[in-house]
């Protein structure tokens, strides 16, 4: 579930989501004049997510900046990226792979393959393997998920001790509001949902992990986890 998505769904922007394979994202964004995100090489990357506001003719490529621009343009609501927090966020968005998002995907990798079309499936087979120096199968065999999952559990056991210190009864990184911080976490609960089930031992422990912690994100969070439309997570 792209941090995007549930950002625009919590600032209440009508939006249509537009899938794209992973070989036409230069394309399409050397089409609409959008900025690499970055540099591979020396060369310009671009990656998604992208957005293109037709009240405004902007085109914002990059998460964090996205969520910056709807504070901008469309300032009702709730605030992504409360004043004088940009630091902050930046930071907890800087550190969540190594906590986190890197042990999942590694956990996730053989079956994130088969879940794309053909033509993404090809190029995200041959991207990791080149990455990882593997084949795809051998990237973390099974005998590993034990430890992947839980060093990702042990990741969310510190971000639990983290917001600890913010006293009880407070769900967000913010207190008592989400932010940037909070929808990155959400994203990474929308993904292991849709990857596991809500019937997963995975999804069971995590709810029940850290003092109930993740459970009382998600159910104050689960409203914006959704996709345009209103189509909720199976």
């Amino acid at each position: 579930m792209a941090h995007h998505r549930i950002a625009l769904n919590m600032k209440g922007v009508p939006y249509k989501t537009i899938w794209v394979d992973y070989c036409d994202i230069e394309p399409l964004s050397l089409k609409l004049d959008a900025p690499p995100s970055t540099t591979r090489a020396g060369a310009p990357l671009y990656t998604l997510p992208l957005i293109q506001d037709p009240s405004t003719g902007a085109t914002v490529v990059d998460s964090f900046a996205i969520a910056k621009y709807l504070d901008a343009t469309y300032p009702g609501g709730i605030t992504l990226v409360p004043e004088g927090t940009d630091a902050f966020q930046t930071m907890f968005i800087d550190v969540l792979p190594s906590l986190l998002t890197q042990h999942l995907l590694l956990l996730h990798i053989t079956r994130i393959a088969p879940s794309l079309n053909p033509h993404s499936e090809d190029y995200f087979r041959r991207a990791r393997e080149m990455h990882f120096g593997n084949p795809l199968a051998e990237i973390a065999p099974v005998s590993t998920h034990e430890a992947l999952w839980k060093q990702a559990f042990e990741g969310f056991s510190h971000v639990h001790g983290w917001l600890n210190a913010n006293g009880e009864c407070k769900v967000f990184f913010m207190g008592h509001k989400p932010s940037w911080a909070d929808v990155a976490l959400v994203s990474v609960l929308a993904w292991l949902r849709i990857y596991n089930g809500r019937e997963s031992r995975e999804w069971k422990e995590l709810m029940t992990a850290d003092e109930g912690r993740w459970a009382r994100l998600w159910g104050a969070m689960e409203k914006y986890v959704h996709r345009d439309g209103g189509e909720a997570l199976p």
